[in-house]
């Protein structure tokens, strides 16, 4: 089963019948997950670039994505609608750093909240003790 959110991360669609579902770990260890949807599925529509989709396969949880793309394709009648996301992980290196930086001497937690204190689009805090 997919669920699809908005941006706000409000459910919106559960996709039902896809063609097919995909999934792999690319090399920098960021899930990478497509879908492929017949092109008369109307919910389809709901599937825009920087929502999100919870995949389950069966009952296994593989993960919240943001959709990064969708593309239609005419290769037949009803052609097909081509999602592509990457794992929400992702989003931590979105505009955040760019070269290398090294923090010696920090708690995980100071280290998230650096990183997270350079986005320019807060998707994400640091709760909790």
């Amino acid at each position: 089963m997919i669920t699809v959110y908005d941006r706000g991360l409000i459910p919106i669609a559960i996709l039902d019948r896809p063609l097919e579902l995909s999934y792999e770990m690319m090399h920098d260890g960021i899930w990478q997950a497509s879908v492929t949807l017949l092109g008369t599925d109307p919910k389809a529509e709901t599937c825009q670039p920087l929502c999100y989709l919870n995949i389950l396969d069966g009952n296994t949880p593989i993960g919240l994505f943001r959709i990064l793309s969708t593309t239609f394709s005419k290769e037949d009648e009803e052609g097909r609608w081509q999602i592509e996301a990457e794992h929400v992980l992702a989003t931590l290196m979105d505009d955040v750093l760019f070269q290398s930086h090294e923090v010696i001497g920090l708690t995980v937690r100071d280290i998230l909240q650096f990183i997270l204190s350079q986005q320019t689009e807060k998707r994400c805090i640091v709760t909790g003790k």
